[in-house]
């Protein structure tokens, strides 16, 4: 439930404070219970200054079902008129601000140790990660796709499929990559 997963969570961060950060998992291999996207919302919750940075490199369509109205909710806060210290949760709709307060003490408990450079490096490292995992995530998808196509015998489907595939396959990361880079200048 979450009040047990809350719990956990403070116990985790009570730990995590009396444990150096060389000596920690990184957030990607230590709570499997977040995905990379969630991490990524906490983080632009807890430490406002990433959302500057990570603007740039992220939208709402790499978020998908309530990662994605979060995201978006997120988006709008910042985009507006926001205030140093202003209280991020008290804008967010009523559903979203348990999950933003846990999401945002699972992103604190990774990086509260760090200064702003080294979260932002966290941060950086995140995106790269969370735009692999869906990069990966479509080839896995249009593959699925070639082979419900091939088993149809739909030809013209599987070329367009085909074409989207070699074209997966044939811009690595890189663009991702590029795009983080510029966001980054």
């Amino acid at each position: 439930s979450l009040t047990e997963l809350i719990e956990s969570l403070y116990s985790e961060f009570a730990r995590l404070k009396d444990t150096p950060r060389h000596v920690r998992e990184t957030f990607e291999t230590k709570i499997s219970a977040f995905t990379t996207g969630e991490y990524l919302l906490g983080c632009f919750i807890q430490y406002p200054e990433t959302w500057d940075w990570a603007k740039n490199s992220l939208s709402d369509v790499d978020f998908e079902g309530d990662q994605n109205r979060l995201y978006k909710h997120i988006e709008n806060i910042y985009n507006t008129s926001r205030k140093p210290g202003e209280d991020i949760f008290r804008n967010l709709p009523e559903e979203f601000q348990e999950k933003a307060r846990v999401l945002a003490l699972f992103s604190e408990a990774q990086n509260g140790d760090l200064p702003y450079d080294g979260i932002l490096e966290e941060v950086k490292h995140a995106v790269k990660k969370f735009l692999a995992e869906k990069r990966e995530e479509k080839k896995r998808q249009v593959h699925n796709q070639i082979k419900e196509a091939e088993l149809a015998r739909d030809h013209r489907a599987i070329q367009k499929l085909l074409s989207e595939y070699q074209l997966l396959l044939n811009t690595p990361h890189d663009e991702e990559v590029q795009k983080i880079h510029n966001a980054s200048l």
